[in-house]
């Protein structure tokens, strides 16, 4: 069934929330979506601002699609993984070598799932790949040389713990299991996520693009729009904000996803109604040891941005361009928000105490409105 696309007076506090926070400056264009397991085919949509406010305005419209950062971790590299678990082509224990063999041998998958695995949170490898190249127009080189040696400085990171022995969110974790997946599949990570997930999930507003022209380009209008950023030389568009992914090609383990609101709720939809094996399922959302996470999800902290009424039974994730999702296992109802709080600049940082605001207003107008039970 299509999205239904709500009005202010549907959900006036949520309204209330969202003006303010333009107003504000917490991000130009923002989108938000939910479902509930009180009518499980029905997914509801609302959304204000605009989608670009510099160097001139644009619309932000119901088919916008936004640069979901991080939430490619979920969306991609960890739904891909466990369909691999579930057809027995891998295991979460398995170590990482059998498939990439100069990874460190005390590396599990599911040491990279719950961001155990001891490496460093972020380099700035793409600084090493324009000093490597001589220029940062890297578009002049090819995506799979631009991979390679993404995969080669991953692999050659030190760890910094032993692995397991404590919880460090890790973007290295996340390229890691994408290459590891490449091996295991014997295709470029973007096209496996498109085949194996995005397309048997029916989501058709979810994408990664190639970072094969100059930034110039590569621009598409009909996006949200993120940072002007400085060795780009551009406003990006339709071009994956992380320095990192762009610098390798457009897509990696970690990042490089866009999406809609609509095919957010669907994959997650999905995820619920028979994509993964319950069993496999209830692996992947259960708390993985002390981590504080599960095999590829987050679980909300004390003060989480998921607001004051998700359960401790909730998994989600957040994403660096200010988009999150969050979806609650005992109540059965998911929430997602789309931003682009890294627009014009990635120094504004009122996100953080945006979010839980706009999930409470959201929850509060879905009850009184009938719509969570």
């Amino acid at each position: 069934m299509p999205v239904k696309y709500l009005t202010s007076t549907d959900l006036p506090r949520t309204s209330e929330v969202i003006q303010s926070g333009i107003r504000q400056g917490v991000a130009s264009a923002i989108s938000v979506g939910f479902w509930s397991l009180a009518a499980p085919e029905d997914r509801f949509a609302f959304f204000e601002g605009r989608r670009r406010i510099h160097p001139s305005e644009q619309p932000l419209l119901s088919s916008t699609p936004f640069d979901v950062a991080s939430l490619t971790k979920v969306l991609a590299t960890a739904s891909l993984f466990a369909r691999c678990v579930d057809r027995g082509w891998v295991k979460w224990e398995e170590p990482v070598a059998k498939f990439l063999p100069s990874a460190d041998s005390r590396l599990r998958f599911s040491h990279l799932l719950s961001h155990t695995s001891g490496l460093p949170a972020w380099k700035p490898f793409f600084e090493l790949m324009i000093r490597d190249f001589g220029t940062p127009e890297l578009h002049r080189f090819s995506v799979a040389e631009r991979q390679s040696k993404m995969k080669e400085w991953v692999l050659a990171t030190p760890l910094e713990e032993e692995p397991g022995k404590r919880c460090l969110y890790s973007d290295l974790g996340f390229m890691m299991l994408g290459f590891a997946l490449e091996v295991l599949l014997n295709a470029p990570f973007d096209e496996l996520v498109r085949k194996y997930v995005w397309q048997e999930m029916g989501l058709d507003s979810t994408f990664f693009f190639r970072t094969d022209q100059a930034p110039s380009a590569l621009q598409q209008e009909e996006f949200a729009a993120t940072e002007d950023c400085p060795w780009r030389k551009t406003v990006l568009q339709g071009q994956s904000h992380d320095d990192n992914v762009w610098a390798m090609g457009g897509y990696g383990g970690h990042a490089g996803a866009f999406s809609t609101t609509d095919d957010i709720l669907k994959h997650l939809q999905q995820l619920r109604s028979g994509y993964l094996s319950t069993k496999i399922l209830h692996a992947m959302w259960a708390p993985w040891q002390q981590s504080g996470r599960t095999l590829g999800w987050d679980i909300p902290s004390p003060k989480s941005s998921s607001g004051r009424f998700f359960s401790e039974k909730s998994v989600g994730h957040l994403g660096f361009t200010g988009c999150s999702l969050w979806i609650d296992l005992a109540k059965g109802f998911a929430i997602t928000l789309l931003a682009n709080r890294v627009h014009p600049s990635r120094e504004n940082l009122k996100i953080k105490d945006f979010r839980p605001l706009l999930h409470d207003a959201l929850y509060l107008d879905a009850v009184s409105s009938g719509f969570f039970k």
